[in-house]
C-alpha cells in the first residue's frame, strides 16, 4: 500500500545533541535576521515551569549526511536551551529534499506562537521564487501567506534581474530598490518641513484605507489611489524602516479584509 503521509507527519522524534545541529538562521529556516530575546525568555521560562518544550524541527541533508543538521523551526527553542546550558533536546527529524523541507519550514512558521513578521515572509517567499526550485505560485503562496499576485510580481522582478545580470539580493526590498536601480542610502528630507508634510501624507493614507474599508469596493480602485499616491511621493516619504512599517500595517489591513497588496502599486513600496 502506497504510503501518503508526508514528510512531516513521517518525522520521527529522537533525543539530539545540540553539538550536531548548525545553529545558523538562514540556511533551512524562513526566519531570518535576529531572534526577539524577550520570547527567548518567555521559552525559558516555559521549559522551567513545564519541565518540556514541544520538538523542534529538524533536517539532515540525504546528499550530505556527515554535515551537521539544519534547523527547519525551533530557533527560539534553541536560544532558551543554550541559555539554560542543556546539551540534548527533542527534535523532529524530517527525512525529504531541500525543496519539501523549505515549504515545511516556511507553513511551520505560518502557525508559530511567535509569527514571521510581514517584511519576513516577503523576504521568505522571494527567496523561494529566487532558487528556482520550480514551485507554483501556490506553493509559494501557501508556504509564506504571501498572495499569489505578488508571487507573481516576484518572478517578474527576477527575470528582469536576470536579463541584466544582476546578482539577485537576498531580501525582497533590496531586489525591488535593484529592479529600480536604486542606492542603498534610504532617501533624505530636504528639510523638517518636507518630513512632515510626506509623514502627513502617510497618515492620511492609512486613515484613507480604514475609511474605505467600512463599505466593499474593488481592489483595483484602491491599487490606482496607491499608485498615483506611491508615484509622487514614496520615494520622499522617510527611510527603509518607515517603508516596511507602511507595508506592515497596510499590509494587514487588506489582509484582514482578505485582499492582496494591488499590483499595480507594489513596484513602488
Amino acid at each position: 500500500m502506497k504510503n501518503n503521509r508526508t514528510c512531516l507527519e513521517r518525522a520521527r522524534v529522537k533525543t539530539v545533541r545540540l553539538s550536531d545541529i548548525n545553529l545558523d538562521l538562514c540556511h533551512a529556516n524562513a526566519r531570518g535576521g535576529h531572534l526577539d530575546q524577550d520570547w527567548v525568555g518567555d521559552f525559558a521560562r516555559l521549559y522551567t515551569a513545564n519541565g518540556e518544550l514541544n520538538p523542534i524541527t529538524i533536517w539532515s541533508d540525504p546528499e550530505q549526511p556527515e554535515e551537521l543538521r539544519l534547523v527547519v523551526d525551533g530557533h527560539y527553542r534553541i536560544a532558551a536551551y543554550r541559555g539554560l546550558k542543556k546539551s540534548k533536546i527533542k527534535a523532529r527529524v524530517l527525512d525529504c529534499s531541500y525543496k519539501e523541507m523549505l515549504l515545511i519550514s516556511g507553513r511551520l512558521h505560518l502557525d508559530a506562537s511567535s509569527p514571521l513578521t510581514q517584511a519576513e515572509r516577503s523576504d521568505f517567499a522571494w527567496r523561494l521564487v529566487a532558487e528556482e526550485l520550480g514551485y507554483t505560485k501556490k506553493e509559494t503562496s501557501q508556504a509564506t501567506g504571501i498572495g499569489v499576485r505578488t508571487i507573481g510580481y516576484m518572478r517578474a522582478t527576477l527575470k528582469d534581474l536576470k536579463s541584466r545580470e544582476i546578482e539577485p539580493p537576498c531580501t525582497w526590498w533590496e531586489a525591488k530598490r535593484a529592479q529600480r536601480d536604486e542606492e542603498d542610502e534610504p532617501p533624505e528630507f530636504k528639510n523638517d518641513e518636507e518630513a512632515e508634510r510626506q509623514l502627513e501624507g502617510a497618515a492620511k493614507l492609512i486613515r484613507k484605507v480604514f475609511d474605505r474599508a467600512k463599505n466593499e469596493f474593488p481592489v483595483k480602485e484602491l491599487g490606482e489611489s496607491l499608485r498615483r499616491w506611491c508615484s509622487t511621493a514614496m520615494d520622499a516619504i522617510i527611510s527603509a524602516l518607515m517603508r516596511d512599517f507602511l507595508e506592515t500595517v497596510v499590509g494587514l489591513i487588506l489582509g484582514g479584509l482578505g485582499w492582496e497588496w494591488p499590483s499595480t502599486c507594489l513596484p513602488f513600496l
